[in-house]
């Protein structure tokens, strides 16, 4: 017995009558095939009923037919010798199943369901086959079968969208109604639609089967599992077909309670976990969940969840990246501490972890940006540093332009600061030295306006690194300042960056005035030749070095 487990509204109950028709030759006792009607919003058929059903397809004359008790009884005896292929779609409990199993050798049970049904794996040895979303060629030469191949061929372009349009599933679905409508035409053409139109999904979700399905299947759950499945189109997320979608914590529930949920959302193919801890929505149950109607001041604060969400576990993950490090941001004052926020074990971990994150983190931030929230946009960008060092010149230059405009909306000398720095680091590092200099000589100065002390010293070595070598009094100013302020501020590490920057800064120097020196002077004692101007100046570069050097 195999159980086809299938997305909500996928119509997957017609890909098995489909594969059924397929294998009539494997059957040669035929094919029996019932609707359970488990995620439907009608009530479920009586096992009496659909045993009589099978009974009568079975040529059991009326007569003979046996009272309600004794029917499945009768159906395992005339079974034992058939070779019978049963389909039962849209299951929703393994105990409406079991009556209508066969138990001849030869018979084979297809079992369609949004469950997972493990009661039949446990007790019947069911064998379970995750179903996904055909991919569009599939989708397309289902098409054919239902149309037939002289009109997708006559028009392949058109059969290729309307397969695209119909997100995967529901082609079958599709495919009937057109064939129905076009049945009175000699030669009925595939319908045509602009490329211009958006949200192809949505239109196929406006029909009154898929919304039909999916309600059902939602509704089929109680109340707080709707909800907590509602509040996955607050997270826009990247991709068309298939979001990605993280596990997030709601305020009142710990992480277990979390987890939990998202496994029952799982357990209806409300959700696929694609990989640990990640999971996607198929368009047309997000479509669904958008069209519900919600609480919008709960939304506001679902999502306000997410974004300090979202802040809090980078932090975590630049603590493990970079321990020690000076600390991205301070918090806003409505700052939502998680009650659970996860721990990361290694450098490697983090990394990968803001790596894979890279493109929700950008969309929430937008979203953050869209709800008037620059305050969590900014920092959501400025968030992903260890990133952005690890990874230098994977453009993030447009990032961190869009996080200083949220800077600048809150109008917050302090956040404009940290952005400029951090962007600055970037475009020097990029080669663009002129406009990263440009950002650097403002960010002290923001800096010290917002009394942010360790930022005024970040940004200072920041712009003494950035600084072209024909200014290396003013790199050296921002050094000695850099450490004065990291002195005052008690912070080692700054201070420790200040001085490897004016170590690097003089060492270059030194190196430059020796050459200088072999050059003009060739090797000629010091005070003699045309090099000789330049060896009281290289001696002093040599003792301001070991000078700096710590003991």
């Amino acid at each position: 017995m195999d159980l086809g487990g299938r997305r909500a509204g996928a119509g997957w109950g017609d890909r098995g009558r489909v594969g059924a028709d397929g294998r009539g030759a494997d059957f040669p006792d035929g094919s029996l095939y019932a609707d359970l009607r488990g995620f439907s919003d009608t009530s479920d058929p009586e096992p009496a009923e659909l045993l009589r059903e099978f009974l009568v397809a079975l040529d059991v004359p009326p007569c003979r037919m046996p009272k309600s008790a004794d029917a499945a009884g009768v159906l395992r005896s005339l079974t034992a010798e058939l070779r019978l292929l049963v389909v039962l779609d849209n299951a929703r409990t393994s105990a409406q199943v079991r009556p209508l199993l066969p138990t001849g050798p030869g018979c084979v049970t297809v079992v369609t369901s949004r469950a997972r049904l493990t009661g039949l794996v446990a007790s019947d040895a069911a064998r379970v086959l995750a179903l996904d979303v055909l991919a569009t060629d599939d989708s397309v030469a289902l098409l054919t079968r239902v149309l037939g191949e002289h009109r997708t061929a006559a028009e392949p372009q058109a059969a290729r969208r309307t397969a695209e349009l119909c997100g995967g599933p529901p082609a079958r679905t599709a495919g009937r109604r057109r064939s129905a409508r076009g049945t009175p035409r000699p030669r009925p053409r595939l319908p045509r639609r602009p490329a211009r139109r958006r949200a192809p999904a949505a239109r196929v979700a406006r029909r009154r089967g898929h919304r039909r399905r999916l309600r059902a299947a939602a509704h089929r759950r109680p109340p707080p599992r709707r909800r907590r499945a509602a509040v996955h189109r607050a997270r826009p997320s990247p991709g068309h077909a298939r979001r990605p979608v993280q596990r997030r914590r709601a305020r009142r529930h710990a992480l277990p309670d979390a987890a939990r949920a998202l496994d029952r959302l799982v357990t209806a193919h409300l959700l696929t976990e694609t990989a640990p801890g990640r999971y996607v929505l198929h368009d047309l149950v997000r479509l669904h969940a958008r069209g519900q109607s919600h609480d919008p001041a709960a939304r506001t604060a679902a999502r306000l969840r997410l974004y300090d969400h979202c802040v809090a576990t980078a932090l975590s993950a630049s603590e493990a990246a970079e321990p020690g490090g000076e600390p991205a941001f301070v918090q806003p004052d409505d700052f939502q501490q998680p009650p659970t926020v996860r721990d990361f074990t290694s450098r490697e971990e983090a990394l990968g972890w803001f790596a894979a994150e890279r493109d929700d983190l950008a969309l929430i931030a937008a979203a953050a940006r869209v709800e008037d929230r620059p305050e969590r946009a900014w920092r959501i960008a400025v968030t992903q540093w260890p990133l952005v060092v690890w990874r230098v010149l994977a453009d993030w230059a447009p990032t961190l332009e869009a996080a200083l405009a949220d800077a600048r909306a809150c109008a917050d000398p302090y956040a404009e600061a940290r952005v400029l720095t951090l962007l600055g680091w970037v475009l020097a590092e990029e080669g663009r030295t002129a406009e990263a200099v440009r950002h650097l000589r403002v960010a002290p100065e923001l800096a010290a306006r917002a009394s942010d002390v360790l930022g005024e010293a970040t940004a200072l070595v920041t712009l003494a690194a950035a600084l072209p070598d024909d200014e290396p009094g003013a790199a050296e100013t921002a050094c000695t300042r850099a450490r004065a302020l990291a002195t005052e501020a008690d912070d080692a590490h700054t201070r420790m960056l200040a001085l490897q920057q004016e170590i690097d800064r003089s060492t270059a120097t030194t190196a430059r005035l020796g050459v200088r020196c072999w050059t003009q002077g060739g090797r000629v004692p010091p005070g003699r030749g045309a090099g000789s101007r330049w060896v009281p100046v290289l001696h002093r570069h040599v003792r301001r070095i070991r000078s700096l050097q710590p003991v």
